[in-house]
């Protein structure tokens, strides 16, 4: 009933049919799908939430986390690495804070913002944050630790692999050679 007193009073204004109104109307709600927001697929760390919610919630506390973490390149492993360039280059060059932030982001990144801002948010504390921090380094270090024996692993498996052929080399040598003596000896054998 409202739609209908709303398209007569649009269409007298504007001076078309009440019907052409009405019609747009249907077609702008038939059209009209909202797009809701959708979870990321990703779930972040809670170290990574609660560094997120601490460069937000303290200017210089973002500044100071964003500056420790560009030095110890650990935010290439995260899951919000995006996110904390965009807060890299905004406290290397603007201010600070959620509107910024999420203005620089995608889509996608702006969902995973969101949820790690609004779904739960861990309590910020600078202990909680020095913890945080520490978990990152261990992470991070681990990380290393893990490539460094996928290394040792890989020129072990070449090494092994190049003693095994050498050693089977050397064994079909020998059995060529033992087969040569039997010739010799049968050959030997005959003639006699």
């Amino acid at each position: 009933m409202q739609r209908s007193a709303i398209a007569n009073d649009l269409a007298s204004y504007i001076g078309v049919p009440q019907g052409m109104v009405l019609d747009s109307f249907r077609k702008t709600a038939a059209s009209r799908q909202e797009k809701p927001m959708e979870r990321p697929k990703i779930a972040l760390r809670h170290d990574e939430r609660l560094l997120l919610n601490a460069i937000l919630a303290d200017e210089d506390v973002g500044k100071e986390i964003v500056g420790q973490l560009q030095q110890s390149d650990a935010v290439a492993g995260f899951a919000s690495r995006r996110v904390f360039q965009a807060a890299l280059s905004l406290v290397s060059g603007g201010r600070l804070s959620f509107e910024n932030l999420h203005a620089r982001l995608e889509e996608a990144d702006q969902n995973l913002l969101a949820e790690a801002v609004l779904e739960g948010e861990p309590e910020v504390t600078p202990g909680a944050v020095a913890a945080a921090m520490e978990s990152i380094r261990r992470s991070q270090e681990r990380g290393l630790r893990d490539q460094i024996k996928a290394r040792i692993r890989k020129r072990s498996v070449a090494a092994i692999g190049k003693r095994h052929c050498a050693w089977r080399r050397s064994w079909r040598e020998a059995i060529g050679r033992r087969a040569a003596a039997v010739d010799r000896l049968r050959v030997g054998e005959g003639a006699a």
